[in-house]
C-alpha cells in the first residue's frame, strides 16, 4: 500500500515520513509570504525521490509556489478550486461533497480522491480513479484494510508538536504498521 504524507508543516515530520518512502508528500501553504516558500524549499531539500504537492488556502497561491517550489501536484479541498486549478499539475480532491465529482473523473480534471471514512464518497470511485484513504485513528485504518485491494494508498498525516522540539509517532508507527506501511 502507498504513503501520501500529508499536512507536512516542519523538517521533523518530512524527515519522519521520508523514511517510509512515500509517494507524495504534500506541504501546508498558509501564506505566501517570502519566509514561508523559504522554510518549504529547505524542508524539500532534505527529501529526495518523491512527488512534492502544495495545499493552498486558494488558488491564487499556486503560481507563486510554482515559481519558488518543486511541486508536482494540488491538494485542495472544492470543485471549483480543482477547475481554477492549473491542469499541468496532479490535483487531488480532500472529499468534503459528492457535487461534480463523476464529471471531474470523466474529464479527467483530478488525479485522485482523498477519502475519508466520515465525508460522503461512492464506491464506484474506487474503480474509476486514484483513491487515497486518510487515516487518523485504529478504526480508519480497519476501513482502509477493507478496500485495501481497491485504493492507491493511505494518507497519514504530520501533526503539531508535543512540546517545543518534540513529536511522538508513536500512534502514526502504530497505525502505519497496521496498513502495512512499516514491518
Amino acid at each position: 500500500m502507498e504513503l501520501f504524507a500529508r499536512n507536512i508543516s516542519n523538517l521533523t515530520d518530512a524527515r519522519y515520513f521520508a523514511a517510509y518512502l512515500p509517494t507524495w508528500i504534500s506541504i501546508d501553504l498558509p501564506d505566501n509570504e517570502p519566509a514561508t516558500f523559504q522554510r518549504m524549499s529547505e524542508i524539500q531539500s532534505w527529501v529526495e525521490g518523491v512527488s512534492w504537492a502544495i495545499e493552498p488556502l486558494d488558488v491564487s497561491q499556486i503560481e507563486s509556489a510554482e515559481e519558488q517550489l518543486n511541486i508536482q501536484g494540488l491538494v485542495l479541498h472544492s470543485v471549483q478550486q480543482c477547475l481554477e486549478a492549473p491542469s499541468h499539475l496532479a490535483k487531488f480532491l480532500v472529499m468534503h461533497e459528492t457535487e461534480d465529482i463523476d464529471a471531474m473523473i470523466d474529464r479527467e480534471i483530478i488525479t485522485g480522491l482523498i477519502l475519508t471514512p466520515s465525508s460522503p464518497w461512492d464506491r464506484k470511485w474506487l474503480d474509476t480513479t486514484e483513491c487515497w484513504f486518510m487515516v487518523h485513528s485504529e478504526e480508519d485504518a480497519t476501513m482502509a484494510l477493507k478496500y485495501a485491494d481497491y485504493i492507491k494508498g493511505i494518507v497519514a498525516g504530520g501533526g503539531p508538536e508535543e512540546k517545543v522540539g518534540f513529536k511522538s509517532y508513536t500512534e502514526v508507527d502504530a497505525l502505519l504498521e497496521k496498513l502495512g506501511v512499516i514491518d
